[in-house]
């Protein structure tokens, strides 16, 4: 008698009903994770309402941009939000088809973000830049920030997706300040966009690798394993001797561009 083969489908049923390993974790039988969140329809139009569910969405979210990156680059949109907002998010018709689709847009970038807060909280543009002219962006209004420098100097629309240089008010600021007036400072004008840049990456780096520092050593104060331990804080001297070493050299460029305000880029801290 030939012996009893199970059949595929029997014997996948008998895989999938089997107990974890004893390794895996237990876990519960069920339970819900995250907060309630509900994303209110998208407004449309050139009203200019008080602030409502958008603008609270804005402030309130924990978007997942500006949990993320280079510490430097988050700071303007982290200081934009401890201002209150002064009026609703309106996009402009037919940009957005619905308020899920407006929320995952502004949540895909950081400047998309940022975009969102200074056109709940600057000042309208009349007459509005040429893109906004051209309906360009997203935004039913050319807003901008009064006091914003450097590419915060673009309208809240120019800096959807990062496109700020395409924007009028920015480039006449620009042309302001390499032409001196407004009482530049002379020495920041022998300096371009890509030395700021390479500046503020430089200050970047130096604070992430300060943060790491600080969190290896705490790693390595609560870690059981003494090897392990031994092997953490050797890790952050060696990270704090490439801070120590490298002093002197940031301390020179910084007579050279003051290091920029968090909230205001390009301009130097008291």
């Amino acid at each position: 008698m030939e012996p009893h083969t199970p059949s595929p489908t029997q014997e996948n049923n008998e895989r999938a009903m089997a107990r974890l390993p004893s390794y895996y974790r237990p876990l519960p039988s069920f339970t819900e994770i995250g907060d309630v969140m509900t994303i209110p329809q998208g407004s449309v139009g050139t009203q200019d309402r008080p602030p409502g569910k958008w603008a609270e969405l804005v402030w309130d979210t924990s978007w997942k941009a500006t949990a993320t990156g280079q510490q430097l680059k988050r700071k303007l949109l982290l200081e934009l939000l401890k201002r209150p907002p002064v009026r609703e998010l309106m996009a402009r018709p037919g940009f957005f088809f619905s308020g899920k689709r407006e929320e995952e847009r502004i949540s895909d970038k950081r400047a998309n973000i940022e975009s969102a807060v200074i056109q709940c909280m600057g000042e309208v543009q009349d007459p509005p830049c040429t893109s906004c002219m051209r309906l360009q962006g997203p935004w039913s209004k050319c807003v901008a920030l009064a006091d914003g420098t450097g590419d915060a100097r673009a309208c809240a629309g120019c800096r959807w997706n990062g496109q700020y240089k395409r924007c009028s008010i920015w480039k006449a600021a620009q042309e302001q300040s390499t032409s001196g007036d407004v009482g530049a400072d002379a020495s920041k004008s022998r300096y371009s966009e890509k030395d700021y840049r390479n500046w503020t990456s430089v200050l970047e780096t130096v604070e992430f690798m300060a943060e790491a520092a600080q969190m290896v050593r705490s790693a390595a104060g609560n870690h059981p394993v003494q090897s392990e331990k031994v092997m953490l804080n050797r890790l952050a001297a060696q990270i704090e001797l490439l801070l120590r070493v490298g002093k002197p050299a940031r301390d020179s460029l910084s007579e050279l561009w003051p290091n920029p305000s968090p909230s205001n880029p390009g301009s130097s801290q008291g």
